[in-house]
């Protein structure tokens, strides 16, 4: 039940490599080492972006979508 849930939620590259691991808590361990090699100054400059975020005269729903997008260039 747990891997039908983690494989949409990412990419199809990483589901297509995850395909033949059966439980999910090696799929996790191997999302996991995949994504922590990131690039730290990228994770840098995405933390501080998120840090200096603020609503303001933005709708909440429009606040989300330019967090979605933040983190999408993840």
């Amino acid at each position: 039940m747990i891997i039908s849930w983690i494989t949409p939620a990412v990419s199809l590259q990483i589901a297509q490599s995850t395909i033949y691991i059966h439980y999910a808590t090696n799929i996790w361990e191997d999302i996991r080492k995949r994504l922590s090699n990131g690039d730290l100054f990228r994770i840098s400059d995405i933390l501080q972006e998120i840090h200096s975020m603020k609503q303001g005269e933005r709708n909440i729903s429009k606040f989300f979508t330019d967090f979605e997008d933040i983190m999408g260039g993840a």
